[in-house]
């Protein structure tokens, strides 16, 4: 076993280490370090340790017994350390609410919490450090509003709050500050909250948003058009919510969309056509709404009947699901038939040479039969002609024969009698 005095040497080093491995310590002064782990925690606190400064606190699930010593709960003072740049308490079972003093620590970049049951409100301080960029306080225990001052960072980038009883309507602030300031947040997770209202259309000011998940809360009102924006945007979760109205054409803007979940609200309408021209999508799940009409072909053949089952009047997704009558617009557009007509009408000069040549052939061939037809006509009207001076030069022979009979002298019968 090593030196205890040593360990107490190393304690300014790594100060919450020491408290995490207890097998240093036997049972008989483990009272006596929890009492001076208080006393030490003061004097830090008020100044620099041994006069280093503190880069951040990290403390897993594996140094729980260190946090013993602190009664399960983060210590509200702890925001006082001066170039204090990073808490990460994740994992842990912590319990008592956020330090409103670490929003006092200006270098703080980030803070982590999560999967704790840390209870209270979100403290608007969180904010007041312009350099955080990481702010996860997930599955917790957390009630009230989320605060008007983490929709106005400009320097948070990660923002996940589900998981808690957040509750009240999601802020429509976002991006809106006074300085004109540019807003770097990617990732907003609010999902498995009691918030509602409806989709704050104010998200448009994040253009560099990537990530927007709003699943499960009690969200009403319609899809706002203007969210197409949003071109950088690749996930997007509307599920298990009260949504209504259509999906916008403009959901086509998304061109770097690979997941788009709207399951479980009251959308009514058609599915966009225009939702096939996103080449990256790889899932989506538009179940269990009242929208109607045939499925976009394309989508049909990409996506399973599990993405689109639980919609009475929608059709075409699959063999069990036909359409009534195969619609022209579910095959091809109704406009092409129309461009292929006008393109019938711009014949080319070969084109018309073939039809001239084909229309020239046709009458050549009526003429022919036509001419055959007075042929065949002519034969019987000659014969019968034929047969008629036949007839004439036989009855002139006739008579002709009868003449020489009757010019002939005729003998004298001679009566010779008995």
């Amino acid at each position: 076993m090593e030196n205890p005095s040593r360990v107490f040497d190393s304690f300014c080093e790594y100060p919450f280490r020491c408290f995490a491995d207890w097998s240093y310590i036997s049972n008989k002064n483990k009272e006596r370090w929890k009492f001076l782990a208080w006393v030490l925690l003061c004097i830090w606190v008020s100044q620099d340790v041994s006069g280093q400064d503190w880069d951040g606190v990290i403390i897993t699930a594996a140094d729980y017994q260190g946090l013993q010593a602190f009664k399960s709960s983060i210590p509200q003072t702890l925001g006082l350390l001066p170039n204090l740049r990073g808490v990460q308490l994740f994992n842990n079972r912590l319990s008592g609410s956020i330090p409103p003093s670490l929003g006092f620590s200006l270098l703080l970049q980030t803070i982590d919490l999560s999967n704790n049951s840390l209870t209270g409100t979100i403290p608007r301080t969180l904010a007041n450090s312009t350099k955080i960029f990481r702010l996860n306080l997930s599955y917790n225990s957390i009630s009230g509003s989320i605060p008007l001052s983490l929709t106005w960072s400009s320097s948070i980038v990660f923002l996940d709050l589900k998981g808690n009883n957040l509750s009240g309507s999601i802020p429509d602030t976002w991006g809106e500050s006074q300085k004109n300031n540019f807003f770097q947040l990617q990732s907003l997770t609010l999902d498995h909250n009691f918030l509602t209202g409806s989709i704050p259309v104010s998200l448009i000011n994040l253009i560099e948003l990537q990530e927007v998940s709003l699943g499960h809360k009690k969200i009403t009102g319609e899809f706002p058009s203007e969210i197409g924006r949003l071109s950088r945007l690749r996930t997007l979760d509307l599920s298990h919510n009260a949504i209504n109205g259509s999906l916008p054409a403009s959901i086509s803007n998304f061109t770097l969309l690979t997941k788009l979940d709207v399951s479980e609200n009251k959308l009514s309408g058609e599915i966009p056509e225009s939702l096939s021209n996103v080449n990256r999508l790889s899932f989506l799940n538009v179940s269990f709404n009242n929208l109607s009409g045939p499925v976009p072909k394309p989508l049909s053949q990409r996506f399973n009947s599990s993405s689109f089952i639980g919609n009475i009047q929608l059709c075409g997704y699959s063999a069990s699901a036909p359409c009534p009558s195969e619609t022209p617009s579910q095959i091809v557009p109704a406009p092409p038939p129309q461009k292929q007509g006008a393109h019938r009408r711009k014949l080319s000069t070969k084109d018309i040479i073939l039809i001239a040549a084909g229309a020239l052939l046709i009458v050549l061939l009526i003429l022919c039969c036509i001419l055959f037809w007075c042929s065949i006509r002519k034969i019987p009207q000659s014969n019968a002609k034929n047969g008629q001076a036949t007839a004439g030069e036989v009855a002139a022979r006739a008579k002709k024969g009868l003449r020489e009979l009757e010019l002939k002298p005729k003998p004298v019968e001679m009566l010779v009698g008995n």
